[in-house]
């Protein structure tokens, strides 16, 4: 009980403090007035490409596979324009609408852990745009984030390989420092295809906990 209280009371504070130090709320994508926190009005939400199921089908180790909408059109948008230009002010938003996810579905999530970019590519890139939503996330649910996930080998872009490859491509690349047992742990990125990096992730967190996988998008057909 104590526990909720503590994530409500946090959220309701966030929440109260962007009401004050916001002059204006606007739709990220018609640029509409809106009154409240969440960032897309009525309208332009229902024509986003929401699935028509939540929890993917995908034959891994992980105990739940959760996604939010088909990666396509503004969806698209929002991601490239953080993962590749620099718009930052995106991971705010996506991770207003997962964490609206969370607390709809009322999973239940003990830490929260965004998938690792390598230490070359964070230096090229500048930030890590999964960490970015899921600080944003922790934030409004009030759920920890831990960075205990490091990516130990710079692997190829997954974009340019087939389903197979992309397994192998990610194999050994992951490495966590943290040791958990008996935690629901709730892994964040931006966009799944075959699952094979969150498998292997919650095959190093190990198969005492409960692992499963959050994105913003799947570009898979169900």
């Amino acid at each position: 009980m104590g526990k909720w209280l503590y994530k409500r009371i946090k959220y309701l504070l966030s929440s109260l403090l962007e009401i004050i130090y916001t002059e204006d709320r606007v739709c990220f994508i018609c640029e509409s007035h809106i009154e409240e926190a969440f960032p897309i009005c009525d309208n332009c939400n229902s024509y986003l490409p929401y699935l028509d199921k939540s929890v993917l089908e995908y034959n891994t180790i992980l105990k739940n596979t959760y996604s939010i909408f088909e990666f396509q059109g503004k969806i698209k948008e929002m991601v490239y324009g953080l993962k590749y230009n620099k718009e930052v002010d995106k991971a705010k938003i996506i991770g207003d609408i997962m964490a609206r996810f969370i607390e709809k579905e009322d999973i239940s999530i003990d830490i929260i852990i965004p998938i690792p970019m390598h230490r070359d590519k964070l230096l090229e890139r500048g930030y890590n745009h999964s960490l970015l939503i899921a600080k944003r996330i922790g934030s409004v649910t009030g759920i920890p984030v831990e960075t205990s996930l490091e990516k130990v080998k710079n692997t190829p872009n997954q974009v340019l390989l087939s389903g197979e490859e992309r397994w192998y491509n990610v194999r050994g690349s992951l490495k966590c420092n943290t040791l958990y047992k008996n935690k629901n742990i709730l892994l964040i990125d931006d966009v799944v295809t075959t699952c094979a990096t969150a498998h292997f992730a919650a095959l190093e967190i190990g198969e005492d906990n409960n692992v499963s996988l959050l994105s913003f998008a799947t570009t898979k057909k169900f």
